[in-house]
Parts: C-alpha cells; structure tokens; sequence
C-alpha cells in the first residue's frame, strides 16, 4: 500500500527524503499517466487553498485513486483474499485534505468540493507565532466569506458547537513588535542591507531567516539586493515568494514591498499569510 502526497508548490524535498510515499505536485498530478498511481491507496492533499483546477478537476482525480479495486505490491493478503466475507470494494483507503481558507489568497477556483457532508476537523489554535505577532496577523484576518463560514454547514451536519475564530494558545511574547519600514524604491538595497546586518548582529542564524517578496518577477532584483550581505556572512540568504513560502515558516522574516494585483488576490489575505510565516520576528 503507497501514500501519495501532492503540494501546489515545489517545496516536497522534504518529504520525499523519507521514501515513504510518492510526492508531487498538482501540476505534476494531472499531467502524469494515472497508472504512474496504480498502487496508491491513500492520499494526503496540503495547502489546497493555493490549487487551480483550470487544467482539469483534481480533486476527483485524486479521490478515485483511494477507490482503486486493484492495488499491485501486496496491499491485500492471502489470508484477506480468501475470506468471503472480504469485500475489497468496501476497503477504500484514506484522503486527507488540509488548507485554510483565510489564506486563499488568490481569487481563482481553487476546485475544492462543499465541505458539507465531509469529515471535518476545525483547527482554530495558533502556536506557530509570538504574541506580537498573532495579534498584527489578526488585523488582516476580516470577516469570512460565505464559502468559508463555518454556520453554513455547521447547522446542517450538525456538529458540535466550538470555537473556530483563531486563538493563541500560548502566552509566548517575544519582546519583539512587527517593524513596519519605509524607504524609496532607490534606497530598497540600502535599506535591506540594513535591516538584515542589524538582525544577523543580533545573533540570528541565516537559516533560521528568509526574505518574502510579493511576485516571482520581484526575485532577481531582491536577490540581487541581498548579495552584498551574503558576501558579507559568506552565507545565502533565503529569497522565496508569499505563495511559495506558504506553509513553512522561520524564526525572522522580512517581507519587501508586499503588493498583489487587486483583480486577481486579496492584499489583506496576503499580508495575514506573509505576516503569519515568521515565529519570532517580523519586519
């Protein structure tokens, strides 16, 4: 029996080191041959509020691979398969979806079913970040759609009451507020060598840093931008994307000129996920 990991982004080096499992991402996913999946019985989907389905519907692609009736490699035994009791078509294996509709930033349709009828489990707790910093994240949090109002299916499958608005769940404060900076587009290197040589002094490890930009076209220039530092510490300092970042997160983060096109994302939602990738330091 395989499980089959899939993540909209190219960050699945990770997981795929352990050899457990076959990683990919969507993309990946619907381009392949399907019998690429013949023995997959279980699939884990993350950070779903970042997929597309322009180029085909994923979701049920990925929810027939856990109905598969002939699994290759041994998933059923001799023992299993001789008992007539044994019903292989009742035996559909698992599929695990997780995402967080406050951080949909893109406006696009993500291709996501209604999660009315669905098991859900409702994740409200935040550990992730400092004090100081959960509470500037929540200033960008805003009122939920409709799509993601939790009454709406609540009332109808009947689950029990709780708390879903977001809270901390621990006392943790950094000493440390969100630093908001302003210079001209001119001084941006200067003002960043800046920044990132007082935080480096400061003691903080290079790989516990990473600097977030709004667009992959931003990424040379900032790249280019930090180079002076990186001569400096004769170490690289992470450049990565909002969107590609999304999901992981580091000790400091610093995010440089956040700025989404209003037709096509949702700056609050953007500034609510870039905020919410740094544990100790934000800037």
């Amino acid at each position: 029996m395989q499980i089959y990991i899939f993540k909209f982004k190219f960050y699945f080096f990770f997981f795929r080191s352990f050899n457990i499992c076959l990683v990919s991402t969507r993309l990946e996913f619907m381009s392949a041959k399907k019998e690429a999946f013949s023995s997959v019985r279980n699939v884990i989907v993350d950070e779903a509020q970042n997929f597309k389905d322009r180029d085909g519907d994923w979701y049920s692609a990925a929810e027939q691979l856990i109905k598969q009736t002939s699994v290759p490699g041994g998933c059923v035994d001799k023992k299993q398969e001789s008992n007539s009791n044994f019903n292989l078509l009742e035996r559909h294996g698992f599929f695990w979806v997780f995402m967080d509709y406050a951080q949909k930033v893109h406006k696009f349709n993500a291709g996501l079913p209604s999660i009315i009828g669905k098991n859900n489990f409702m994740m409200s707790e935040i550990t992730r970040n400092s004090k100081e910093i959960f509470e500037y994240a929540m200033k960008f949090m805003g009122s939920p759609s409709e799509e993601e109002k939790v009454q709406v299916f609540r009332d109808k499958v009947k689950l029990p009451e709780f708390d879903t608005s977001p809270h901390l769940g621990h006392d943790y404060k950094s000493g440390k507020s969100v630093e908001i900076l302003k210079c001209d587009k001119e001084h941006l290197k200067e003002k960043l060598f800046q920044v990132l040589s007082t935080i480096i002094d400061s003691g903080v490890n290079v790989d516990d840093l990473a600097v977030l930009v709004g667009s992959k076209q931003d990424k040379p220039e900032v790249k280019e931008d930090v180079e002076p530092v990186m001569g400096r510490i004769q170490r690289g300092v992470e450049v990565d994307t909002v969107k590609e970042f999304s999901g992981l997160d580091r000790g400091t983060i610093i995010g440089v000129d956040p700025k989404v096109n209003a037709d096509h994302a949702d700056l609050d939602k953007f500034i609510l996920s870039l905020a919410t990738r740094a544990r100790d330091k934000l800037v």
